[in-house]
């Protein structure tokens, strides 16, 4: 099943970019919150357990794959999957972009492949959807830095100075990567 969904967060696109380009483990408890409020609601609205095949997951692991840069967002490949598998969303593949919308705002979105791959039934696309947004609700207040400052030379500009700053965002992750490894 395609999924997509989106939220605007009040913050600048300088400060929620860098957030998203990091190592994806900060993702675990908000994926496992999010799909632990899906399950609650699989099976309040599907008494049967037709929604879910199995309660929340205990452990959830997140990976960050690919950078890409678009004209007008960066886009980070995300990837979970649950421990026990099973239940709502146990794997998700999916592109999740952030855009400015303007100097102050910003958009995340997240647009993914999960199962059950092809038709589902109303309830289970339902609790997909209880699970996107409660991903992106809890993922918005957290896309903003606690102490850590926007790379050095990533100013504000808004929209029109986006592409320059999506490629000072790249360049400097690419440096501390390389940092971090001593080069090789």
């Amino acid at each position: 099943m395609f999924v997509r969904d989106f939220i605007e967060v009040p913050r600048p696109f300088e400060e929620v970019a860098p957030r998203l380009v990091r190592d994806a483990s900060w993702l675990n408890p908000i994926v496992h919150d999010a799909l632990k409020q899906a399950s609650e609601v699989g099976h309040s609205e599907a008494p049967n357990g037709s929604a879910t095949d199995g309660a929340a997951p205990t452990a959830v692991h997140c990976i960050r794959g690919r950078i890409r840069i678009r004209t007008d967002s960066l886009v980070v490949l995300v990837h979970w999957d649950t421990d026990p598998p099973g239940g709502v969303l146990p794997v998700l593949d999916g592109d999740l972009e952030v855009a400015p919308l303007s100097e102050s705002r910003s958009q995340v979105s997240l647009s993914a492949c999960c199962p059950p791959y092809g038709r589902a039934d109303p309830a289970t696309e339902r609790v997909v959807e209880v699970a996107m947004r409660a991903f992106l609700e809890r993922l918005a207040p957290s896309s903003t830095p606690r102490r850590e400052p926007a790379p050095a030379g990533f100013g504000r500009g808004g929209p029109a100075a986006a592409p320059r700053a999506y490629r000072k965002l790249v360049w400097a992750f690419q440096a501390q990567r390389l940092a971090r490894s001593d080069g090789f």
